[in-house]
């Protein structure tokens, strides 16, 4: 069997056993806060806020999947300072790419959020949030040549292939999403509960009239990290997908361990682990110092194919970055 056609039968094979993960699927979503929902742009700890998500996923050797999950959020600055409710901007861009690029998918996200404070000493928040995706997918079909389109003289014949001719180069959509969001922070607790609902109208891939990429996907979550008596903290964090009657959880938690650095500053070393259910079990290590959160984390798949002869595995890389003034002396959290 020709390699190329190995390779793709084996992301068939991987991509149906991944079908209820819903498409995109991080396993540090607790650190990309757009893409749980657009009513948290806004709502970090600092002034500005960039996080970012690298994961790679590799099967047989081959790296079949690799996802780039990037944001900034900030908040627009209110003209009365009597005035404590704010609205938050926010910018995501996503690029998957599959089959070492035969197929990439890019999306561009700017969201928009109302955070009103339920409270006057501003520690409960309710926020409502709009966002508005474009997303282009680009199939690369120069990659897809096997064995059989080949003519005995060597030249390369494109249309044996109707399977091929019949993909788009370049679809392209938009589609809407909405979120709410509700926070509770303290200086010694944080806790978080939200869910969105993004109504997908995803561009036809084929030229057949019949496509069945639409549908709407539901999602909620929550995340909690609270000190301890020790002065340590401990985080969770749990989030539940839904899309056209397929379904995907993600749960677990982090316990931190604070250490200082030479200015004094409180640092933290968070470990733990997480378990995306009857797919793979996480560990995850993550630091945070100061304005900056780094994260780690490998996927110890248990999946169906996991009992197959053929390896499979991933990890994921976190980073983000808070800047500018401070809106308030609530608990750092590995959130913000």
């Amino acid at each position: 069997m020709n390699k190329k056609r190995y390779i793709l039968f084996l992301l068939i094979a991987f991509a149906h056993t991944t079908s209820a993960q819903q498409g995109i699927v991080l396993s540090q979503p607790f650190v990309a806060s757009q893409f749980l929902s657009p009513a948290t742009v806004g709502n970090g700890v600092y002034e500005h806020r960039i996080q970012s998500n690298l994961k790679s996923q590799f099967l047989d050797g081959n790296n079949l999947y690799r996802t780039l999950v990037s944001g900034w959020d900030s908040r627009f600055k209110n003209l009365d300072p009597e005035q404590k409710n704010y609205f938050g901007v926010g910018v995501q861009l996503i690029s998957d790419q599959a089959m070492a690029g035969v197929i990439n998918s890019n999306y561009i996200t700017v969201g928009f959020a109302y955070h009103l404070f339920l409270d006057v000493e501003l520690k409960n928040e309710l926020s409502l949030g709009l966002g508005l995706t474009y997303g282009q997918t680009y199939l690369d079909k120069s990659k897809l040549r096997f064995g059989e389109g080949f003519n005995i003289d060597g030249s390369y014949t494109i249309g044996n292939f109707d399977y091929i001719n019949n993909m788009k180069s370049s679809p392209s959509n938009f589609y809407a999403n909405t979120g709410v969001l509700f926070t509770h922070h303290t200086e010694t607790s944080f806790f978080q509960m939200g869910g969105a609902a993004s109504f997908l109208s995803r561009a036809n891939v084929t030229l057949d009239a019949l496509d069945t990429a639409s549908g709407m996907k539901l999602n909620s979550f929550l995340n909690f990290e609270t000190t301890l008596s020790n002065g340590n903290t401990f985080m969770a964090h749990i989030s539940y997908v839904n899309k056209n009657g397929l379904n995907q959880m993600i749960a677990g938690g982090l316990y931190s361990i604070p250490f200082n650095d030479k200015s004094g500053r409180t640092n933290r070393l968070y470990i733990g682990c997480f378990d995306r259910f009857q797919d793979a079990i996480i560990p995850t290590v993550s630091i945070m110092m100061d304005k900056y959160t780094f994260g780690l984390s490998y996927d110890i798949y248990n999946n169906d194919l996991s009992g197959a002869k053929l390896k499979q595995n991933g990890f994921e890389i976190s980073l983000s970055a808070s800047f500018g003034k401070r809106r308030n002396e609530w608990m750092r959290t590995i959130f913000d």
